[in-house]
């Protein structure tokens, strides 16, 4: 089969797939790359092995992304409330003391 033979099959082929088939939207993506891959000799980009590899490894660096942002974010929620709990535990020391110190010049009155 020569060059121009497989292309028009390829066309056939997509012709005859229902504008609703997962393939079809597809194959017209990429139909102008294959074209010009198969004229020009080089291997037909993107395989569907390769674009699986791809998608994939494009899937675990965006999970491994996801994972640091939430450390990330964990342990800025630690340092805040660490922070919170610093500012609660004076602001209830100085409440304390000025209730204190209120009641003694209550009792000397």
């Amino acid at each position: 089969m020569c060059k121009q033979a497989e292309i028009d099959t390829l066309e056939a082929f997509i012709e005859r797939l229902p504008r609703a088939s997962y393939l079809r939207p597809w194959l017209e993506d990429v139909l102008p790359q294959v074209r010009a891959d198969i004229r020009n000799d080089f291997p037909v980009a993107p395989t569907i092995a390769e674009t699986r590899r791809q998608a994939d490894a494009i899937l675990t660096a965006a999970n491994q992304q996801a994972t640091d942002i939430v450390a990330k974010a964990e342990t800025e929620a630690d340092r805040v409330i660490k922070q919170a709990r610093g500012r609660f535990a004076a602001l209830a020391l100085q409440a304390r003391t000025a209730i204190y110190d209120a009641e003694r010049a209550l009792e000397r009155i």
